[in-house]
């Protein structure tokens, strides 16, 4: 048997499979009387086995789909909630100059600044996704528009005192 078959076949879509599976569970479990009409009681009678595993395998196939999807967005949901706890560790652990620059965005109430790139505690922060390029036309001194992420917004306006 060759095996690139297989995989070619676990690769169809999801419509594919729930066809194989009415297809296949129509055959296990109409009554003897409705496959007769359709000449398939010598079949199923035959072939039980193989389509019971046929019907099996393609509900598993089937139910892959959307497991697999709803685990990609848990998975994306949990590490958001990780990256997001970590950085507010990362807050509370701020230098004074980093404070320093972070306050010029709250003290102003703007959540963007033009800050040099070159400037290891910017590249720090910027790093550290608390806060990011806006732009990618900077000038002749190499700053640039820097904005503050949404989350480090929020959680430096609810509690200023993180910046003293």
């Amino acid at each position: 048997m060759d095996f690139s078959k297989i995989v070619d076949w676990i690769k169809l879509s999801p419509r594919h499979y729930f066809a194989v599976l009415l297809a296949s569970g129509s055959l296990l479990f109409l009554p003897d009387n409705a496959l007769g009409v359709l000449g398939l009681v010598q079949l199923r009678a035959t072939y039980r086995g193989w389509i019971g595993s046929l019907f099996v395998l393609s509900a598993a196939l089937l139910l892959s789909h959307p497991l697999a999807a709803w685990g990609g967005r848990i998975g994306a949901w949990l590490s958001e909630k990780e990256f997001v706890r970590v950085s507010r560790k990362r807050l509370l652990q701020l230098t004074p100059v980093e404070k320093k620059i972070l306050r010029g965005f709250v003290a102003e109430n703007t959540r963007t600044q033009t800050l040099n790139f070159m400037d290891g505690v910017v590249s720090g922060l910027e790093s550290a996704h608390i806060i990011y390029r806006a732009s990618n036309a900077g000038t002749m001194d190499g700053s640039f528009a820097y904005n503050m992420q949404p989350w480090a917004w929020e959680q430096l306006k609810n509690k200023p005192e993180l910046l003293k």
